[in-house]
């Protein structure tokens, strides 16, 4: 079992870093697949810095807490995950919402748990 939650954290470390490299190197393509326009280069700044240097650090803590084993290191990042679904449920009441952020949310929904659960256990020992 360890061995599958391992796995399962170094695959979402992967594909946020992953998430984290396109935004620093290619915030116009996220900024699309967003479904959103860059309408200035401070906009498109603000791509490469939030969303791609944060998604670049929280995907690199998820793999260093595995390789080093200090899962315990995984609870801010679900934390980040968890405050993330605060705002789409806030956009949701908002009617800010859209068809594009059904499975982003699923997904984050998944990390979140998955984060937070394992943290929370490596805590407790």
């Amino acid at each position: 079992m360890k061995r599958l939650f391992g796995a399962l954290i170094i695959v979402v470390g992967i594909m946020l870093t992953l998430i984290g490299l396109a935004g620093l190197f290619r915030p116009e393509r996220v900024a699309e697949i967003l479904g959103f326009a860059l309408t200035n280069s401070e906009a498109t700044g603000q791509i490469r810095a939030i969303f791609g240097g944060h998604h670049l650090a929280m995907g690199a803590v998820c793999i260093f807490a595995v390789v080093r084993q200090r899962l315990e290191l995984l609870l801010p990042i679900g934390l980040i995950e968890a405050f993330i679904l605060v705002g789409r449920g806030l956009a949701a009441l908002n009617g800010e919402i859209g068809q594009s952020a059904v499975i982003p949310t699923v997904i984050e929904v998944f990390v979140t748990a998955l984060l937070l659960t394992i943290s929370l256990r490596a805590m407790k020992r």
